[in-house]
């Protein structure tokens, strides 16, 4: 008890060396909670707090019953703990030059738009504000979570459909949530990039496209290797009578136009650096990515499940046939 007085009543630099240790151990261990186990802000926060107490009342307690050893001014010893504390500060100045600023960043942009869509439908001033910190997150190749990007795609559909004077701007926000969607590339995609490209006019006689856009110069459109029908791709309008090709390029891929989608059959192609247009027209997609792509969704029947069709990093499928 002696020992326990001394060290609350005078022996202050040990309290709080203990104090600041167990204090940046709960916080690490809320960092990451919340970025790597992707926790909620308060299961975080309590569990900072208990790690942190954890911790304090551990080494007080050593601190009473080793004093010896806790205490001990040897040259060796202190050497030791001197040389574990500066270890443990270049971990965490590592981590957190590293990992932890994009996952922070994420792991904002997730709480931000959790507690603006908490109350449906939103105001104008919510829906800009959510808009806003879309665009943050798509400039800034910020991954959102699946889970964040699903809750705030359904809030602006249903806030569209309260309001004429709401739906351009929820439209205008669900826009922004697509781009960001299209700077995620999955293991596919990434492989398929990696393959040398040819011409269209080297993917075989037999296979032709319709181009979806006309200002093209030598280098917008490419082909990938040579497959046999289905896995061939196709770009076509809808009513258009040709016959699918027997064999034709993995993939095509489209860069640096701009084009309106409307109207087209689209199967295996990549578009890339692309600024389009989609007005709730006739469209079927088939296994299409869209690489830091630019869509502008203008109101119409088939916006919003357009809109729903992305997920980050995967192929696109939709099918919107108008008789």
């Amino acid at each position: 008890m002696n020992r326990l007085d001394v060290f609350l009543d005078r022996d202050t630099k040990s309290r709080d060396r203990i104090l600041a240790v167990s204090v940046m151990t709960g916080v690490l261990v809320g960092i990451a909670c919340e970025l790597l186990l992707a926790l909620s802000f308060r299961a975080s926060a309590n569990a900072c707090v208990i790690v942190a107490v954890s911790v304090y009342f551990s080494k007080v307690w050593l601190y009473v019953r080793f004093p010896e050893r806790v205490r001990s001014q040897n040259t060796t010893a202190t050497f030791r703990r001197r040389s574990l504390l500066a270890a443990y500060a270049g971990s965490v100045i590592i981590f957190l030059n590293t990992s932890a600023p994009r996952r922070i960043q994420a792991a904002a942009i997730d709480r931000k738009l959790r507690q603006l869509t908490q109350k449906v439908p939103l105001d104008f001033r919510a829906l800009s504000e959510v808009k806003r910190v879309l665009t943050f997150a798509s400039q800034g190749k910020v991954h959102v979570s699946s889970e964040v990007l699903d809750r705030t795609r359904t809030v602006l559909r249903e806030t569209a459909a309260t309001s004429p004077e709401l739906q351009r701007l929820a439209l205008s926000a669900g826009t922004v949530l697509v781009a960001g969607q299209t700077l995620q590339l999955s293991h596919e995609l990434m492989e398929a990039m990696r393959l040398p490209r040819s011409r269209p006019e080297f993917a075989g006689a037999a296979w032709k496209f319709q181009p979806i856009a006309t200002n093209v110069g030598p280098d917008n459109y490419r082909t990938l290797p040579i497959e046999r029908s289905p896995k061939s791709a196709i770009m076509q309008r809808i009513e258009s009578k040709w016959e699918e090709s027997p064999s034709g390029p993995t993939f095509l891929i489209v860069s640096g136009l701009q084009a309106r989608l409307d109207g087209f059959h689209l199967r295996r192609i990549i578009f890339e650096n692309m600024d389009l247009v989609y007005s709730g027209g006739p469209l079927l997609l088939d296994h299409v990515y869209f690489v830091n792509t630019r869509i502008t969704v203008e109101p119409g029947p088939g916006a919003w499940d357009f809109i729903a069709a992305f997920r980050p990093g995967e192929p696109v499928s939709f099918g919107r046939k108008v008789n």
